[in-house]
């Protein structure tokens, strides 16, 4: 059962993403469209896809947990080719830290942006064409590239809670002075790319976490530690119908709750509203988009 559960997951997750990139896309090939000829069959070109996402590793654990990111991105990459997108225009990188993915994802916007204005100044070199010209033709072709960023994030040891699951970040105290330096850069770096890409006409979608100081074109969030929390206990109160404890119908739950110093235990009796109904945001289920 958990296996299917966790099956169904990662394909809702993949039809999202792809999904939501085709959207992207897709009107940057409407104009195309409208000068065709109505007798010539339409070819839809839905450009290009790099996804960036961390890598899992070697784990000689026999606790390995079913939602990684090996697992997610064939089911992305498998949606996408439904969606109508070609096995060429499709890439996957992953990367072992966070500074490894900055510096591929640098390198990645730079050489696309490089290459094609290159390419374009030395195609239009002989029509005279202006600077701005040929920036806005990069632009437009840039367009038709969409970049997937799932951030590298510091497992702090927890990798049995699976990839899904947005990690909290590494107290600044906790780190030594040369990794905080490092961090600091890659994080700066990744910001500064994904920025770049986008200025340059890049679509850019984010997963599980965002990034210092850049606002993508789409955000998943992911699972996180507060929205486990309340979808159990709102799943706990619906099953219990606590809405419908009166004088004559009391309810009461106790819970137990494992603490920082295991030597402690917490009891926490939940009060019962009986005049009010029980509520709750499942905020994990929803995609929060982002507009320009």
């Amino acid at each position: 059962m958990i296996r299917t559960h966790k099956h169904i997951l990662r394909k809702t997750i993949a039809l999202v993403v792809s999904s939501t990139m085709l959207l992207a896309i897709c009107a940057c090939g409407s104009s195309n469209a409208k000068n065709a000829s109505p007798s010539a069959k339409p070819q839809v070109n839905h450009g290009n896809v790099i996804v960036f996402t961390p890598s899992d590793g070697l784990n000689l654990s026999r606790k390995t947990p079913l939602s990684t990111w090996d697992n997610l991105v064939p089911e992305i990459v498998k949606s996408l080719k439904k969606q109508g997108f070609s096995e060429n225009s499709i890439t996957t990188k992953s990367s072992s830290s966070l500074y490894d993915q900055s510096q591929d994802i640098q390198d990645y916007v730079v050489s696309m942006i490089t290459s094609l204005k290159t390419k374009n100044s030395s195609k239009n070199k002989n029509k005279k064409t202006s600077i701005r010209d040929i920036h806005s033709i990069v632009k437009k072709q840039l367009s038709n590239t969409t970049i997937v960023v799932a951030p590298w994030s510091n497992k702090n040891g927890n990798n049995n809670y699976g990839d899904y699951v947005t990690q909290p970040t590494t107290p600044k105290e906790q780190l030594k002075e040369e990794d905080l330096k490092s961090q600091e850069e890659a994080e700066n770096r990744l910001t500064s790319s994904l920025d770049l890409a986008k200025k340059a006409g890049m679509h850019v979608v984010m997963l599980s976490r965002l990034t210092r100081d850049f606002k993508p074109d789409a955000f998943f969030k992911l699972s996180s530690a507060q929205s486990i929390g309340e979808i159990q206990a709102y799943t706990l109160v619906q099953k219990l119908a606590l809405n419908q404890a009166s004088k004559d119908n009391p309810k009461s739950v106790e819970v137990l709750l494992p603490c920082h110093n295991q030597k402690q235990d917490v009891h926490m009796h939940f009060g019962v509203n009986t005049h009010g109904n029980s509520d709750s945001d499942n905020s994990s289920s929803k995609i929060q988009e982002f507009d320009d």
